[in-house]
């Protein structure tokens, strides 16, 4: 049998209303793995963190850290590498329909003008046609999935991307996913607040 020890520390992070994060309270529980190891300390040590905010929480652990704890490894890093270690499965962007709605009306613009052009990507639109689909681009509005898009105006989308793969332009519509953001601004109110302790401790 083997027992190790570790040092949890627990923060609540309250009063957050600038404008910068305005968040609920947000608990973190911070865990140093090595903190009783001098010669892992110097190396690399050991942690793990769990946040918590609003009903939500986000966890992870780092078996090498280069050496400090865990709060001093956390503030080290970026919000983009810490957010890829707390929820992996979350992307930066995602589909947007009101991206849709812009690169359809983009794409049709090009087809129209590319005769002139010589863009030979897509096949180019007569003004009657660019027209009628132009103003048909608004249908595109509302799905909250590209697959949704797709089901409710699949001939509209073919007929705008007019390629043999038109479900491959229209992926492109993405726009800055909020629960990512959200998460971003979550970390740099837990490394504000880390930064502020690891102050307090030096003074």
């Amino acid at each position: 049998m083997r027992i190790e020890r570790s040092t949890v520390t627990k923060l609540l992070i309250s009063e957050l209303m600038n404008s910068e994060h305005r968040l609920d309270p947000v608990t973190v529980f911070l865990e140093d793995l090595d903190n009783n190891n001098p010669d892992a300390m110097r190396v690399s040590s050991r942690g793990k963190i769990i946040i918590e905010c609003y009903g939500k929480s986000w966890s992870s652990y780092w078996g090498g850290m280069g050496g400090g704890t865990v709060a001093q490894f956390f503030c080290r890093c970026s919000a983009g590498y810490l957010a890829g270690c707390l929820a992996p499965q979350l992307d930066s962007s995602r589909y947007s329909s009101d991206a849709l709605v812009t690169l359809a009306r983009k794409t049709i613009i090009s087809r129209r003008e590319g005769w002139r052009h010589r863009n030979h990507e897509f096949s180019w639109l007569d003004k009657e046609e660019c027209r009628r689909l132009y103003d048909r681009t608004e249908e595109l509005e509302g799905a909250d999935t590209l697959e949704q898009a797709i089901n409710w105006n699949g001939d509209l989308i073919g007929k705008i991307f007019d390629t043999t793969e038109p479900w491959h332009y229209a992926n492109s519509a993405t726009g800055p996913n909020p629960d990512y953001q959200y998460l971003c601004r979550i970390i740099a109110a837990v490394q504000e607040a880390l930064r502020g302790e690891q102050q307090q401790a030096a003074a």
